[in-house]
């Protein structure tokens, strides 16, 4: 007789007899077959995937009990001695929204661009929408011309080599940035030193920078990074580059938008650079564009983006070039996000005034400061909290991250890497670091343009929560 073979869960490591299992016409597995093994590994990592959990990182048990032994064999089991935990009962299953710090937002324009690209089989690094969306950007900051890269790193680096940035040479470089402000410096072998950041703007302490040229006469470069959406105090940084006769660099990635004295950020150096990553004001999925000054250096950035390919009929190379142009897909992405900046920004500049305003009756909380002499687009509105406050960032993102909203720190110092700390940091105090300040009692808030006015709500008010506790 052939037997279907299903599943009895019956308890203990015996099976049954053979008549007994003729009898009820049902094959068992027991619990030390593989057979069961393999079942319960599939069921535990599917508990897993429903909490959207890694399963190289977390794993689930399954308990024959109630909900309530489990907790108890947790505590007892689990929790160290003098340790705590927190228990949360998801508020009678209700599904809690999360709140991203910052995504794209996409609109309907976008998709028209990038149908057109694959009807008309433009799917390469070069195209129409790759010239629209140059001289869409170039218009909109004021510039002559800008050439479109796979990514706001890219452009740093042609700018560096455009510079004429060599081994061993010195460039000047903020160090609250972001790596990648300080990564093309190394890959053209260069010296990074370190400027410690100004209180008023977080960006570069001109003090500071001042001290630097005095210390290195001779550096190849500047960078002035606009953090956060930020500008910096261009015009003594503009100055002292010109009185030096040193290119300024200008890390625009966070600031495309906005002005200072009426004029963008990433048009008042040599070079200026732009990032179009996920998270940015506007976004090409990934990718970046560089500006500059003159023409040439344009033209040239295009040159060594494209494999720095010479005009002959073969393919020949006179120089190293780099794999770094912008696909024509991705840029159709740029034209129809180019019609929607002002309102991106205008959408900042909101969130920014609400966390302003929820916070201004809790002294030991402060937000990013902006720069009296420019209109930033605040990118990330950013808070820090007082040194003598029983609060810290740490128990905020925590708060926060329990209810599913997504926070981030602010950017560690690059004069505190491990990958850095070979390299000179310029305060303008000694002993003082404005910077390592700012990283250790700040954090960035979530600054999605698409957060609702209950979104919002939300996260004051666990802000807020922390402050009365």
């Amino acid at each position: 007789m052939q037997v279907k073979r299903n599943i009895l869960l019956n308890p203990g490591p015996a099976t049954t007899t053979d008549a007994v299992k003729m009898a009820q016409v049902v094959s068992d597995i027991c619990p030390r077959e593989n057979e069961f093994a393999s079942m319960m590994k599939q069921m535990r990592d599917d508990l897993v995937r429903i909490v959207h959990g890694n399963l190289d990182k977390y794993t689930s048990v399954l308990f024959c009990g109630s909900g309530t032994i489990t907790m108890d064999v947790c505590i007892n089991s689990l929790l160290p001695e003098g340790k705590k935990m927190l228990v949360t009962n998801n508020r009678g299953g209700r599904i809690m929204k999360k709140i991203p710090l910052a995504t794209p937002t996409m609109h309907t324009g976008e998709q028209q661009y990038i149908q057109k690209a694959f009807e008309t089989n433009w799917i390469s690094p070069l195209g129409p929408n790759v010239d629209e969306f140059e001289n869409k950007v170039a218009a909109y900051v004021g510039a002559s011309s800008s050439a479109a890269l796979s990514s706001g790193t890219a452009a740093l680096h042609l700018s560096v080599i455009l510079a004429g940035v060599k081994e061993n040479d010195i460039v000047f470089v903020p160090s609250l940035t972001f790596a990648a402000s300080v990564n093309p410096v190394r890959y053209e072998m260069a010296t990074p030193v370190f400027i410690d950041s100004e209180r008023d703007t977080w960006n570069m302490d001109v003090a500071a920078l001042r001290k630097a040229f005095e210390k290195y006469p001779n550096p190849k470069a500047v960078m002035a990074v606009h953090l956060y959406g930020t500008s910096a105090n261009m015009d003594e940084i503009c100055a002292l580059c010109k009185e030096h006769n040193v290119p300024l660099i200008e890390d625009a990635a966070e600031s495309l938008g906005t002005t200072y004295k009426g004029k963008m950020t990433g048009t008042f150096g040599d070079y200026g650079i732009y990032s179009f990553n996920g998270n940015k004001i506007i976004t090409t999925s990934g990718g970046g564009i560089l500006v500059a000054k003159q023409e040439k250096d344009v033209d040239k950035a295009r040159f060594l983006s494209r494999q720095a390919r010479d005009p002959a009929r073969h393919y020949q190379h006179s120089t190293i070039g780099y794999n770094y142009r912008m696909s024509n897909v991705v840029a159709g992405i740029g034209c129809g996000q180019m019609q929607h900046i002002e309102e991106h920004i205008q959408k900042k500049h909101e969130i920014y005034k609400t966390y302003k305003e929820a916070f201004l009756d809790i002294e030991e909380i402060e937000m990013n400061p902006l720069n009296k002499a420019a209109v930033d687009n605040n990118w990330l509105s950013c808070m820090t909290i007082s040194a003598d406050s029983r609060v810290t960032p740490t128990q905020v993102m925590d708060a926060l991250e329990v209810e599913g909203i997504e926070t981030r720190p602010i950017w560690k110092p690059m004069h505190l890497q491990p990958v850095f700390k070979e390299y000179d940091f310029i305060q303008v105090e000694d002993g003082i670091s404005v910077s390592e300040d700012i990283f250790n009692r700040g954090l960035c808030l979530p600054s999605d343009i698409k957060n609702t006015k209950e979104d919002m709500e939300r996260i004051i008010k666990i802000v807020r929560k922390q402050f009365r506790q």
